[in-house]
């Protein structure tokens, strides 16, 4: 279905899941065919608020370029701005508020972008 394409998740434990699907990031393809985990920090003194990102590298690989998923951490007041120049340029598929000494990520705290 085109409405869960990459999107996230809470997972098992810390951790959040990006569904397969596709997405195009400033002029290349992204395709995912399994879903992804990434592993959320834990915070112990304020709550956080991260972001679920693509981030497209135009100098990383062989072929000049390589997408990675990933978790940008942000702070207690803000999640955190995409990066967005020549070389680096980041889309944003989801927002997960960290409150702080969690032991899971659930479902309420992520939002879709």
């Amino acid at each position: 279905k085109a409405e869960s394409s990459l999107q996230v998740s809470a997972g098992t434990g810390l951790t959040v899941t990006i569904s397969k699907g596709w997405a195009w990031i400033n002029t290349h393809w992204f395709y995912n065919d399994s879903p992804i985990t990434l592993t959320v920090s834990t915070t112990d003194t304020n709550s956080r608020k991260d972001s679920v990102i693509l981030r497209l590298n135009n100098e990383q690989q062989a072929d000049g370029r390589s997408i990675t998923p990933m978790i940008l951490e942000g702070d207690s007041a803000n999640y955190p701005e995409p990066t967005r120049t020549d070389l680096i340029y980041d889309i944003v598929l989801a927002h997960i508020d960290v409150p702080n000494n969690v032991t899971s990520i659930n479902n309420p705290y992520i939002s879709g972008y």
